[in-house]
């Protein structure tokens, strides 16, 4: 699923364990895992 939100709207849409990814357009992107304190942990 694509979709373009705004930080707040993906941290209240998010649960513990989700894969986050926070695509730039310059074409670079950043994976992560929720972890439930309003964090973002890096995968590399």
């Amino acid at each position: 699923m694509v979709c373009s939100l705004h930080i707040d709207d993906i941290l209240s849409a998010t649960k513990f364990g989700d894969l986050i990814e926070l695509s730039y357009p310059i074409g670079y992107s950043h994976l992560g895992v929720y972890d439930e304190d309003g964090h973002i942990i890096h995968l590399q």
